[in-house]
């Protein structure tokens, strides 16, 4: 799937958070990557799940219901606006169908942070989509008052290593 230019910069923001776990990365040309990046041409979910399988010694199948040998899925989310910009959170879709648990990175923008999530499926295996939700300044809401709605921060993890080998 293509990159559209007005999603770049989410785009380039987790690529970066992870692209250093990508298998011989480090012998890449920065330039030549960094131009692939601008011109939609890397497809950045599935170097996330090499990433992920890299350091969590998993295969990367991209099959039906999982995008791991282990069963799981990977999700890259970013913290939006929403509700006319009253609410702010990141959701997670297309769950319907996973084999295994979800292995989530997101992004929020006004605080430049990086989150993890190990989500098993009997917790998202009931749901449509995932909502994990923060307060306008970006800060996470992990009270558990809202509707259950905050039950996810109770999956994070705190590294990206955590995330691939959890």
């Amino acid at each position: 799937m293509a990159t559209f230019g007005a999603h770049l910069d989410i785009e380039l923001a987790h690529f970066s958070n992870f692209c250093q776990y990508i298998p011989k990365f480090k012998s890449w040309c920065p330039a030549t990557v960094e131009s692939m990046l601008n011109m939609g041409l890397i497809q950045v979910s599935t170097a996330f799940e090499n990433a992920l399988a890299n350091v969590g010694k998993f295969k990367v199948v991209s099959e039906a219901g999982r995008d791991g040998s282990d069963g799981s899925d990977a999700k890259l989310s970013t913290v939006r606006h929403r509700a006319r910009m009253t609410a702010y959170s990141a959701w997670v879709s297309n769950n319907s169908g996973k084999t295994g648990k979800l292995r989530v990175q997101v992004y929020e923008r006004i605080q430049n942070k990086f989150y993890y999530f190990v989500i098993p499926k009997k917790m998202h295996v009931t749901v449509k989509y995932l909502e994990i939700p923060f307060d306008l300044n970006g800060n996470p809401i992990r009270s558990t008052a809202r509707n259950g709605k905050n039950k996810w921060w109770k999956c994070e993890v705190f590294s990206f290593q955590e995330l691939a080998k959890n």
